[in-house]
């Protein structure tokens, strides 16, 4: 019957753990991932800012809603399997850059992320770049430890390629 107290009691304890090393751990982080493609820039813009389609291509993405827009931007709402984030699109120079926040500040998470299309060659470098926010110290501890600062972004590059047929290896930012 002692393990009724103690198992409760790891557990709290070890979510307090995490809690007190993830308040060690940074609020804000950059992080940046590029991938080479063969498409042209305009072809791969026009897929990563057609925002209704992206529950086709990327995996993570489940729905995509429009939203009233927000001072002056449109906002999209993304679902996922267990989480929501509305995206402002707050820069878009078509068909370079673009750039999206996360508008709910009550969110565990929020930050920009900013997608820098350029030529290379007959084809295309695709970058990434998430300046995030993570407030909740548990989720820091997972993101900078266990999950990673660039899976989400990797992941996002890769379904970008399958969806043109290619198969890309997303890494550091590679130059244009």
């Amino acid at each position: 019957m002692k393990w009724l107290l103690i198992v409760p009691a790891v557990l709290v304890g070890v979510v307090a753990l995490l809690a007190l090393l993830g308040s060690l751990v940074p609020r804000q982080h950059v992080a940046s991932r590029s991938a080479r493609f063969q498409q042209r820039p305009e072809v791969l813009w026009q897929t990563l800012t057609d925002f209704a389609k992206l529950p086709t291509w990327a995996p993570e993405v489940r729905k995509v809603e429009r939203l009233p827009d927000r001072e002056g931007h449109p906002v999209w709402l993304h679902s996922g399997p267990r989480w929501q984030a509305p995206m402002e699109v707050v820069e878009f120079d078509p068909p370079r850059r673009f750039k999206t926040t996360i508008s709910d500040p009550r969110l565990p998470f929020g930050g920009s992320w900013t997608y820098q299309v350029s030529p290379s060659g007959g084809g295309s470098v695709v970058t990434i770049t998430e300046d995030g926010e993570i407030r909740n110290p548990v989720f820091r501890f997972l993101a900078r430890f266990v999950i990673g600062y660039t899976g989400t972004m990797d992941a996002y590059l890769r379904a970008l390629g399958r969806k043109h047929g290619e198969a890309v290896a997303p890494g550091p930012v590679v130059p244009g």
